[in-house]
């Protein structure tokens, strides 16, 4: 019986010097069935003709160019086109191990969840490993959710039922784990992750953000999605999502 579809989309912007073993990585996956959208936010370096040149060699891999108009919108237009049961998120400058996607997807199977999520590896840009971070998903009864969009496989149908879209990476994480079903962790995931000092996850964790930088209306927004009757994560989840990404009850009132 052929697997079925997953849909693995990677935001590309300038990421000419790694991109090669990104791509690569995803090809070389155990789990076959694959749909990649590579998702060429305007780059101005060499990104545009390795992407073209992987989607001539490999069917499964198709080239999206667009204008550039940043991370969160490539992620968009690449849920946009996708079509398989679940959407993967693969960064440009990260890589996976070749069984990644299989582990991800068996897990999501058996346990008939929403969304899985993995733990991942810091890696230096030779792939040193610098720091192997573990996911507790449960602790004392509060769920401690990863802030990272590409160490998970989601369920497509949680986007289009529920409208979710990308606009900064910490909203969009909590309107998720307030609709997905049966969320799972695994061990090691095998995501290389290369960490971008500049990310909006990475700056507002570390408090390095001057208070006007800090997403208020969109975590406004998800703090409403989450709290109203349809999607009824408890005061507790959701305070306690807010106080591990480094947002205080404070900061939620400017």
């Amino acid at each position: 019986m052929e697997q079925p579809l997953v849909s693995i989309v990677i935001p590309v912007y300038n990421a000419a010097p790694d991109l090669a073993r990104c791509i690569e990585s995803v090809r070389k996956q155990t789990y076959r069935n694959i749909e990649v959208f590579l998702v060429n936010d305007g780059s101005k370096d060499a990104s545009s003709p390795i992407c073209h040149m992987y989607e001539r060699i490999d069917p499964r891999v198709h080239v999206i160019d667009k204008e550039n108009a940043g991370v969160s919108a490539a992620r968009n237009t690449g849920i946009a086109a996708a079509q398989g049961k679940y959407i993967q998120f693969v960064d440009s400058d990260d890589y996976i191990g070749k069984d990644f996607l299989k582990r991800m997807y068996n897990t999501a199977i058996e346990k008939k969840s929403d969304m899985v999520m993995c733990n991942y590896t810091k890696v230096t840009e030779r792939g040193e490993i610098i720091r192997k971070y573990e996911i507790n998903y449960q602790e004392k009864g509060i769920r401690i959710p990863s802030y990272l969009c590409c160490n998970r496989l989601v369920r497509r149908q949680l986007f289009d039922t529920w409208k979710i879209y990308f606009r900064e990476d910490i909203p969009l994480i909590l309107k998720l784990e307030a609709v997905a079903t049966n969320i799972q962790t695994i061990g090691d995931g095998e995501y290389y992750y290369r960490a971008n000092p500049q990310s909006t996850t990475s700056t507002i964790k570390n408090r390095k953000l001057e208070m006007w930088q800090l997403p208020f209306g969109e975590l406004r927004d998800a703090i409403a999605f989450c709290t109203d009757k349809e999607h009824p994560m408890t005061v507790k989840d959701l305070q306690a999502y807010l106080a591990n990404a480094g947002i205080s009850a404070e900061r939620k009132t400017v």
